[in-house]
């Protein structure tokens, strides 16, 4: 070679060398194109160099005397492989630690240059190390021509690594082409997994999982278990609605799935689907029969069922209630307690239920229905901690719709019999607001009022305050009050009234205007005419209503 070439050969592989290490790929292999680096003497210098510009991306391959087929293929530089494989480059040879291109290139899992050599006429794998069962694995996530190969060479096609056979890592790839190359070669469909993190998963359970249509329609055409469960007791079906995949769905539903099947779980698929909150599966089972009266393991129905999971989405409500389930149903759960749903919605406590108590009422639940103490959803409001808003805004919602204010449960008791033990003023208020009579006695002949003074709760003073001036109302509209309140009842708000019971003496107090508390009903005395009466169950008729110790804090 004269010098001028020597010189201009050493240019080219300077050229290189700068144009690999700065990433630039293309223009590398385009310069190998037009100069062709190719196997005999004359090219060593450029030869040369083109390894040395390859190994500053891999520096360890260095000591190993590697080709540029070598290192283009260590590294995954296809585009130089394909280039190098049309300069004639030896697809055969050998490093210093007896490894071949294609060994590299599978140890590095650049399956596209493994694709590209096996495609070679004159490849020779006799002394390959990578013919073997992790490559196998490796490839069923992506490469159909490198798992053919393999397949061709003799290896067992369900051979079990990690837990797992190649057809699990092709479907948890989605790969629809391996999976039917190795489906071909007789790989078994129901394999089960043994792998700790997936322990009892079928082919189809990962097919399933990872939301292909298409993989699992062919594996149950070629026979997969449909109902076959993991450890954790679920199906294919089960884990698809978790990822509420409604193409895979469907195609479950066309391979005849038994919609109301009773899963190892103990659960249908319905029930299933509202445990895990997957609003669009429900609609989806409903629409395609899912049974709304199948009761849980528990006797639950599957109302009872939604609530029990806090379920609060309105649309899965909604949806159940179109497709037959009952507001109204009683169940196997219920059976002693008769709750109604109402009774648990409010009974539950959560603020998300407002909005499903409120749904209820709307879809005609009964608000009046009664449980085995004989209390109605009225009085579970009332129950309410005296701070909780569930229980104060849920009464209002119940008795806006008509729930009976003075309903008695099994003891006599009143709503407000209720209310005055447990010192909840807020309660008391509304209940009196809604017309509550304070007159009605329990079974053991006391008012609401009497429960008051014998617990002595937090809000007692104001609610004695509320009780003595719904009693000067209803005595200067001239109607009946307990003869309890002449003897008993004080107005803790002035010092003038607290030494007095209800007797003539503060009815004159009264009317004399000495108490400020009081002030309001006088001034508002004269709407009041001799043959008017007011229904103190008509909220709309009484001017006292109107005070504000009564309409404070109360919507």
């Amino acid at each position: 070679m004269t010098s001028r070439k020597l010189s201009e050969c050493r240019n080219l592989g300077y050229d290189v060398i700068c144009d690999i290490r700065k990433g630039k790929i293309d223009k590398a292999r385009a310069v190998i194109e037009k100069h062709g680096l190719r196997y005999f003497k004359l090219w060593l210098q450029g030869y040369v160099l083109l390894c040395e510009a390859l190994k500053k991306q891999h520096e360890k391959l260095a000591e190993y005397a590697d080709t540029p087929l070598h290192l283009a293929a260590s590294n995954g530089y296809e585009g130089i492989v394909k280039t190098l494989l049309d300069r004639g480059a030896d697809i055969n040879a050998l490093n210093s630690q007896g490894r071949t291109p294609f060994d590299l290139a599978a140890d590095s899992e650049h399956f596209s240059i493994v694709e590209l050599i096996l495609l070679q006429e004159n490849v020779d794998l006799s002394s390959s190390k990578w013919l073997n069962y992790p490559l196998l694995h490796s490839a069923a996530k992506s490469s159909v021509i490198i798992v053919q190969n393999l397949l061709d060479k003799g290896l067992e096609v369900d051979f079990v690594k990690d837990g797992l056979t190649p057809l699990h890592r092709a479907a948890f790839s989605s790969c629809l082409p391996v999976v039917k190359c190795l489906v071909e070669h007789k790989a078994a469909v129901n394999a089960v997994s043994s792998a700790k993190s997936y322990l009892g998963f079928t082919v189809l359970h990962f097919a399933a999982m990872k939301l292909n249509a298409e993989v699992v329609e062919f594996l149950l055409e070629k026979g997969s278990s449909i109902n076959t469960t993991n450890k954790d007791g679920a199906t294919p079906l089960n884990l698809a609605l978790l990822t509420a995949d409604e193409e895979v769905i469907n195609v479950f539903l066309r391979h005849g799935i038994d919609i109301n099947t009773v899963m190892q779980s103990g659960l249908t698929p319905l029930q299933y689907a509202i445990k895990h909150n997957k609003e669009s599966m429900v609609l989806i089972l409903l629409k395609h029969g899912a049974d709304t009266k199948v009761l849980d393991k528990s006797g639950r129905s599957i109302l009872n069922f939604v609530l029990s999971y806090d379920v609060s989405s309105l649309i899965i409500w909604e949806n159940l209630v179109k497709y037959g389930a009952n507001v109204n149903a009683l169940d196997k759960f219920t059976r002693e307690s008769k709750e109604s749903l109402l009774h648990l919605a409010i009974n539950h406590g959560s603020p998300r239920m407002l909005g499903i108590i409120e749904f209820l009422i709307k879809h005609g639940a009964n608000v009046d229905a009664v449980d085995a103490t004989g209390a109605t959803p009225i009085f579970c409001s009332i129950k309410k901690n005296r701070f909780a808003r569930t229980g104060s805004e849920s009464a209002v919602l119940l008795l806006k719709a008509g729930a009976n204010v003075n309903a008695k449960n099994l003891k006599g008791e009143t709503p407000l019999h209720v209310a005055c033990e447990l010192g909840n003023a807020r309660n008391f208020k509304i209940l009196l607001k809604y017309g509550a009579d304070i007159n009605l006695r329990c079974l053991n002949d006391m008012l609401p009022i009497k429960k008051l003074t014998s617990i002595g709760p937090p809000d007692a003073v104001e609610i004695v305050n509320l009780t003595f001036i719904r009693v000067i109302s209803l005595h200067l509209a001239g109607l009946y009050f307990d003869k309890y309140f002449h003897f008993e009842l004080t107005c803790f708000n002035c010092s003038a009234c607290r030494a007095k019971a209800i007797t003539p003496d503060i009815i004159a107090h009264v009317m004399k205007k000495e108490c400020k508390e009081h002030e309001y009903l006088m001034n508002n005395k004269s709407k009041q005419k001799n043959n008017d009466r007011i229904d103190i169950n008509d909220a709309s008729s009484a001017d006292w209503f109107d005070h504000p110790s009564i309409n404070k804090d109360i919507r």
